[in-house]
């Protein structure tokens, strides 16, 4: 496949048929010289005065390739030659005359000229990005040192794109990656901690955090949104049940290493509630109007129990799923009031439900927000 770049190399050899082998700078013939084989294994057996080591990072996401190339002269070189360095990107299986094709050769087909002196070392860079219709799987870098006027190949080294290394990158680490907070009382609060471990090369940035439902809240502050390498920050998880039932939730922590969701687990619990004061016990099992209603977000919830027994008190939507259970378990005899705060739902149509083992009423509420 023909492009600027192996067109230069071709006039520059002087040659126009492929494959055509150069052995020491030397044209060693075409097509297919028998002699090719005797011809390699004598070069390969005369010692190189370069040592390479090729190695670099590839990163899939931007298609970009960072190369390094560490030179050691350990032999002898000439002072006055022109010794260029050249970078070829190479793809196989591309449909043409042979498997293999010259994508690109950075800078160009003429090389980056370089000094060499024996004893010293080397280093060089290179960065570029593959072109969007290559397939990286597919493709390789070649890198070698030519001695620009003989046409002798010093040294030369291969790698595939695909098996560069990553690029370095923060990393999270967070634990525990569950807070079990267990019973807690509607109106009163339980504090967790979780922390983030910045374990990577590289700074960790903290985007966001949040929760899904009030009833847990954080004190993470957007100010302390850099973790540098080998730190870490704690961040405190309120728990304050706004109704007695279970909550599962999850606290999300955004980063630039990866989103990191910690579980949040805790069950709010009915306060523990005296009979008002009066002088004589109920007579008979009532759920009285929710008041105020409509309400936004608190109305006061009245209920009588004539004996002692389980009582159930549960919020429903218009659906019948189960919202809100502020009352569950045995009751003692007596006329009770509670707040019930409904500022986790949205506005709609509710019904609050008292149960017992021989009774049952329901009651209409209106949230309006």
């Amino acid at each position: 496949m023909a492009t600027p770049d192996t067109e230069a190399r071709d006039t520059w050899y002087g040659v126009n048929a492929y494959p055509t082998l150069m052995v020491g700078g030397v044209d060693a013939g075409w097509p297919y010289n028998p002699n090719w084989l005797n011809q390699m294994l004598a070069r390969y057996n005369v010692p190189s005065p370069l040592e390479f080591t090729l190695g670099g990072v590839w990163d899939p996401v931007t298609s970009t390739v960072t190369l390094e190339l560490d030179v050691y002269v350990e032999g002898s070189v000439s002072s006055t030659a022109d010794y260029r360095l050249f970078l070829v990107i190479a793809e196989q299986g591309v449909l043409g005359s042979h498997n293999n094709c010259v994508r690109d050769m950075i800078p160009d087909a003429y090389g980056t000229a370089i000094t060499l002196e024996q004893g010293n070392n080397y280093t060089f860079d290179a960065e570029f990005s593959l072109n969007p219709g290559w397939v990286p799987e597919e493709c390789y870098i070649a890198v070698f040192i030519q001695d620009y006027g003989s046409r002798d190949v010093l040294q030369s080294a291969k790698e595939w794109i695909t098996e560069l290394e990553p690029p370095e990158s923060p990393v999270v680490n967070v634990t525990p990656l569950s807070l079990q907070f267990g019973e807690v009382e509607v109106g009163q609060e339980a504090d967790l901690k979780t922390t983030v471990y910045s374990v990577g090369e590289l700074p960790l940035e903290i985007y966001d955090v949040f929760t899904n439902n009030i009833s847990f809240t954080h004190n993470w502050d957007p100010e302390d949104s850099l973790v540098v390498p080998g730190d870490s920050l704690e961040i405190t998880v309120t728990f304050s049940p706004i109704a007695a039932m279970e909550f599962h939730r999850t606290l999300t922590i955004e980063t630039n290493a990866e989103l990191v969701q910690v579980g949040l687990h805790g069950t709010g619990v009915s306060t523990a509630v005296d009979p008002k004061m009066c002088e004589a016990i109920p007579e008979s099992f009532a759920l009285h109007e929710a008041y105020p209603n409509p309400f936004n977000p608190e109305t006061h919830l009245s209920f009588d129990v004539p004996e002692p027994g389980n009582v159930s008190l549960v919020v429903f939507d218009i659906r019948g799923w189960e919202v809100a259970r502020i009352v569950d378990g045995w009751t003692e005899a007596g006329a009770y009031q509670m707040t019930y705060n409904a500022l986790d739902l949205s506005s709609g149509v509710y019904f609050v439900q008292m149960t017992s083992d021989r009774f049952q009423q329901t009651r209409k509420l209106l949230l309006i927000k």
